[in-house]
């Protein structure tokens, strides 16, 4: 986010204060929705592991589906994929 922030301030032919505002502001979102979608796709997993009581060899299918699932997902909304 940085390495794009800053590359893209260099480009511009004047900086205004509002504008690395927006880029610090947009490192707090990428960061934090990148947590934020990780818990949200972990208590998904945790809820629907719960339920497979006969059949306890899928369990670690859905935990590797929903973490890769969350990365994807992540990776679609352009927040930290790695921190999902």
């Amino acid at each position: 986010v940085f390495y794009s922030m800053f590359a893209f301030l260099a480009n511009m032919p004047v900086v205004n204060s509002i504008d690395v505002f927006l880029g610090v502001a947009r490192f707090f979102v990428v960061g934090i929705g990148g947590v934020l979608f990780g818990l949200l796709f972990g208590f998904v997993v945790a809820f629907t592991s719960r339920f497979p009581n006969r059949v306890r060899e899928i369990e670690p299918l859905f935990v590797f589906m929903f973490s890769y699932l969350a990365y994807l997902v992540a990776e679609l909304f352009a927040i930290s994929s790695v921190m999902a």
